[in-house]
């Protein structure tokens, strides 16, 4: 044991090692060490995540909310109180709980604006009503002005988002490195690109700006 750790353990999951550490800095203070071993084929990985004492309620706290979400998307609770798993519920709705791709969201605004329903929506994505309801809401769309029952093409979503399905050029994406590290949010990045919310999300995943500079 190191001289400045008070405290050690461990879990071994196939692979992975996890450990837990309270060590003690220079200064005295308390921190926990939370890191990962993994073997691989040239060796061994290492991952370490260190939350200091003032942080450490925050974490707790968010740490037991993400738990509480990821039990209740495992097993979801129906109104009648039974529980179903996740493979029981796509026996109905097949992209249930499933991550939604840049091409679902691009598929989602065009068959919205043509004037789809959202449960025909739901039938289509093969998911539940509110998940499509949930979607629309998240990408901010918003159903043009209809005349004479016509429904619209890319063209009339564009009147709303200009660059609305164009591909991205070296230049957007220079642009949209510059502007997401300087802490605009999608929201903004939207207007500036004439692009939906989902689109703006989908294109900084695919960048990975968060992985490169955190949120």
């Amino acid at each position: 044991m190191d001289d400045n750790e008070i405290y050690s353990d461990n879990i071994t999951k196939g692979s992975r090692i996890y450990f837990f550490d309270i060590k003690k800095s220079e200064n005295g203070d308390l921190y926990l060490k939370i890191s990962e071993c993994k073997k691989t084929a040239s060796g061994f990985e290492h991952h370490r995540l260190m939350i200091f004492d003032e942080d450490l309620k925050d974490f707790v706290e968010t740490l037991k909310k993400s738990l509480t979400k990821f039990k209740e998307l495992k097993e979801p609770k129906q109104t009648d109180g039974k529980t179903y798993s996740v493979e029981k519920i796509r026996e109905t709705h097949q992209q249930a709980y499933l991550p939604w791709a840049a091409e679902d969201d691009n598929k989602l605004e065009l068959l919205f604006c043509e004037g789809k329903k959202v449960k025909e929506l739901a039938e289509i994505f093969g998911r539940n009503v509110g998940a499509i309801i949930s979607r629309i809401k998240k990408l901010e769309l918003k159903e043009p002005k209809q005349a004479n029952g016509k429904t619209y093409s890319v063209e009339k979503i564009r009147e709303i988002h200009q660059k609305a399905y164009l591909p991205w050029t070296a230049e957007d994406d220079n642009k949209l490195e510059l502007l997401f590290c300087e802490g605009k949010k999608a929201k903004e990045l939207a207007e500036i690109f004439g692009r939906n919310v989902g689109a703006i999300n989908s294109r900084i995943k695919k960048l990975e700006f968060k992985d490169k500079y955190g949120e």
